[in-house]
């Protein structure tokens, strides 16, 4: 018998080996469960051949804007030059400042390898691809620390990554609210804070800080979010703790000391850049957005309202809020088997749910002025969070609810069925974790794989545009699809347009109104496909005064656009002079050195009739105009 003690030790170590390879294998089982279902939902962006040939048609703006952040960050790098500041966009405006964008400047730094070898549209192919894999792996991770059964956390973890809130941005360019990390690994350090006490406080403090950090250059809007969020969520704890119980007021000021001196220390100056730094705004980002408050119908009603945001690409055209009757019955009916733990995390969920209900300005009611959100947008950096987007952190809630109801239910099961058959209570313990998981598919039905369309570049891009001096200020038309081109070329000189936010004269964002009669022009022909108004003289002559105030040293306009003949006839007019033409693209070289004084007299009523007369050919259109002013 004297190797007994061996041969257990043995047996123990070949134990703990057997349940570190099954560690392994779930881990691998949900990433590639993830990946299955990201790559059949995004699959059509890899139709193309090459991860860079194909663009999802959601929002065309926000996707070439998200390209083009992407690209910016990989060029800032490569050129060690400032990635919060610059002017490859609005130059001869002062620039665009980063931080107060949605310059995803992590998910940038941390692809440049890709948009180096295969270009910023591949580099947004793979984030969009990976952005859910990684959202549903860190909820994963999450729910292992709070409950006890696979299945649970399996089923919470896909739950948050493939909602309508996380999914529906993804096709238009919003990978700040789609890559969502942050909230389950604060959600995760609490917990281990304030119930297991693994790691020291400290130690907690500084993980932390270290994704307070990275969720900053990811967006700020998660980030404020979610430290409201878990404000409510300390104070239901506290509130719902047992009578007697000491509140860790030592550990949590350990903690939070520690990532607050971590985060500050790191974030002071990039703090600074986005609220007081060059070309910042203030107020509202986007204040002119109609949908930015939920309505209490859209929880299950599944086609989008009025009210709620949605992506006709994600099915039926579901609204950001759905979650439908079948997952509400089930977590009602779940209430008879939670703990402590999961009522704290529901009444965090209701009362964030309420933050979704939005700012109601222009109501007078009495309710209005109750609502959370009227109070917390006066505060910086929550005056430009879109109020339904609290439902990233309540669906995290939900998701956590569904994890330990099925935990509630199996420990109910078992103190019921510890007598029976070993095949029986399987067969019942499968039996609740499919019910459960049934109450998904209303949801799981609204789905389709996601559409997307060929990137054609023109070829100006790809063989005229870096014979442009990389100092050049150019004014390109179309402007927002000149930037996807601009990225993709790694920026061979600089934008006189573009689409980000900047300040307009009073500092505030100029999606409010366009400054000027050359970019509010521009930007109409841009989008409108009927309608657009031609200058009228005093217009023409402001518009010829921006571009010398901007020192604007080349125009090119791609006629592939319905708008062409008025942008081509309306640059002969302002720039006195017809263009070169280049495969068919019109180019005005040296024009900062030719530019006129004033615009020549009755120049917007030849405008006027040569666009309209040939509205659809541009270089018709600029020759008529030429011919009309007297111009070569």
């Amino acid at each position: 018998m004297a190797g007994a003690p061996e041969f257990a030790i043995d047996r123990d170590k070949k134990l703990a080996n057997r349940w570190s390879r099954e560690v392994v294998v779930l881990h691998l089982g949900v990433l590639a469960l993830l990946s299955t279902l990201s790559l059949w939902l995004f699959h059509s962006l890899w139709l193309g051949g090459h991860p860079g040939s194909m663009l999802l048609l959601g929002e065309v703006a926000d996707s070439s804007q998200q390209v083009w952040f992407l690209g910016f960050a990989a060029h800032s790098l490569q050129h060690l030059s400032s990635p919060f500041t610059s002017d490859l966009m609005y130059a001869g405006q002062g620039g665009f400042n980063a931080l107060s964008q949605t310059s995803d400047l992590a998910v940038g730094y941390l692809l440049a390898p890709v948009t180096w070898m295969l270009g910023p549209i591949a580099a947004s192919t793979v984030a969009t691809f990976l952005a859910p894999v990684a959202t549903g792996y860190a909820a994963f991770c999450c729910l292992r620390t709070m409950t006890s059964s696979p299945s649970g956390q399996i089923l919470g973890a896909t739950f948050y990554a493939f909602v309508p809130a996380t999914l529906g941005p993804a096709q238009g360019g919003h990978l700040m609210v789609t890559l969502l990390v942050y909230p389950p690994m604060v959600l995760a350090l609490f917990y281990d804070l304030l119930v297991t006490k693994r790691r020291s406080p400290r130690r907690i403090g500084i993980l932390l800080g270290l994704a307070t950090i990275l969720q900053f250059f990811i967006g700020t809007e998660v980030l404020a979010m979610t430290a409201v969020v878990v404000v409510i969520g300390l104070l239901i704890a506290w509130a719902l703790a047992p009578r007697g119980t000491e509140v860790p007021w030592h550990a949590l000021g350990t903690a939070g000391g520690a990532a607050g001196i971590l985060s500050g220390v790191v974030l002071a100056y990039p703090l600074w850049i986005a609220l007081a730094g060059p070309q910042h705004v203030t107020g509202p980002a986007w204040p002119l957005v109609p949908y930015s408050a939920a309505h209490v119908g859209d929880l299950v009603g599944s086609v989008r309202t009025l009210h709620g945001l949605g992506y006709p690409g994600t099915g039926r055209n579901l609204n950001e809020s759905y979650l439908g009757w079948a997952v509400l019955a089930v977590l009602a009916v779940s209430t008879l088997v939670w703990k402590r733990l999961a009522w704290v995390l529901a009444l965090t969920g209701i009362l964030t749910w309420t933050l979704t209900l939005g700012r109601a300005f222009a109501s007078t009611s009495w309710w209005a002025n109750l609502l959370p959100m009227r109070q917390l947008s006066r505060l910086p950096l929550f005056d430009a969070v879109i109020p339904q987007r609290f439902m990233l952190l309540e669906d995290l809630a939900v998701a956590a609810l569904l994890a330990l109801s099925i935990d509630g239910w199996l420990r109910f099961h078992r103190e019921r069925t510890a007598t029976t058959s070993t095949t029986f209570a399987r067969l019942t313990r499968a039996g609740i974790v499919l019910v459960i998981s049934l109450s998904l598919l209303p949801l799981a039905a609204g789905y389709r794989p996601l559409t997307a369309s060929p990137v054609h570049e023109p070829w100006w891009f790809t063989h005229r545009s870096h014979t442009i001096p990389p100092s050049a200020n150019v004014l390109v038309f179309p402007s927002i699809n000149s930037m996807l081109w601009q990225a993709s070329e790694n920026f061979p000189f600089r934008l006189v347009g573009g689409y980000a936010i900047i300040p307009d004269r009073n500092g505030q964002s100029s999606t409010i109104g366009v400054r000027d009669p050359l970019d509010r022009f521009i930007a109409n022909a841009e989008n409108l496909a009927q309608g657009l108004q031609p200058l009228n003289q005093s217009e023409l002559q402001d518009a010829q005064d921006s571009l010398r105030r901007r020192n604007v040293t080349h125009v090119v306009v791609l006629t592939k656009n319905f708008n062409a003949g008025y942008v081509a006839s309306t640059m002969v007019a302002l720039l006195g002079r017809a263009p070169t033409i280049d495969h068919r693209v019109m180019v005005w070289g040296d024009v900062a050195a030719t530019l006129p004084r004033v615009v020549a007299p009755h120049a917007a009523l030849a405008v006027d009739a040569c666009a309209l007369s040939h509205r659809r050919s541009a270089s018709v259109a600029a020759a008529c105009t030429a011919t009309a002013l007297g111009l070569s």
